[in-house]
């Protein structure tokens, strides 16, 4: 099984680069979906209110969730390229927004394709991430006499796990997507009887 882990940024990071005496300022943040998205952008506006721009993208699960926009630019010129950068720094979960001032010299649509790019490749490469591995939840009933060897399988995982005491055992075990193949395996060779329900983190 592949390890579903992946890099996610750290906190938010602010760099600049300069085309032509046009400023690009591009931040960078942690972001699970449009709303943290939105949040960026927000902030960006409020710190550069007279900025002309401010073009965005982000990438989260793995490219699951995406997303870009070119903010009064010419349309694919500015998101898609920021983008595009995001998508092949094998980082995720990540928000981009790069804030342009006109400098008074016009970049043309390629120049400012490799402008935003550019931006956000330099604000990449020195943005501290850490890694994510992405959670999940497996539940099952079992009888009270399997508990401790499904502790112990619990505990080889590394993983969490709560126990409602009923009728039977009503076990939920919460680990990281990448022991998932373990837990499955020993579950099953030791106790072939269970049935085994996968939910998402």
């Amino acid at each position: 099984m592949l390890d579903p882990s992946y890099q996610v940024p750290i906190g938010r990071q602010i760099t600049e680069i300069e085309v032509k005496k046009s400023r690009f300022i591009c931040w960078l943040d942690y972001a699970e979906g449009r709303e943290d998205l939105q949040q960026l952008l927000a902030d960006a506006r409020q710190a550069h209110p007279s900025a002309s721009h401010h073009c965005w993208a982000f990438s989260s699960f793995n490219g699951r969730h995406e997303g870009q926009g070119d903010d009064g630019e010419p349309k694919g010129t500015a998101g898609r390229p920021i983008l595009t950068v995001l998508q092949y720094a094998e980082i995720s979960n990540v928000a981009a927004v790069v804030i342009r001032y006109f400098g008074g010299t016009k970049l043309g649509t390629g120049g400012l394709a490799r402008a935003y790019g550019e931006a956000t490749k330099h604000g990449l490469q020195t943005l501290q991430t850490e890694t994510y591995s992405p959670k999940v939840y497996v539940s099952f009933d079992a009888g009270f006499e399997h508990e401790a060897q499904i502790r112990y399988i619990v505990d080889q995982a590394e993983a969490e796990i709560t126990v409602e005491y009923g009728s039977c055992l009503r076990v939920r075990i919460y680990l990281n997507e990448s022991k998932l193949e373990f837990v499955q395996d020993h579950l099953r060779r030791d106790f072939p009887q269970l049935e085994v329900r996968l939910e998402d983190g």
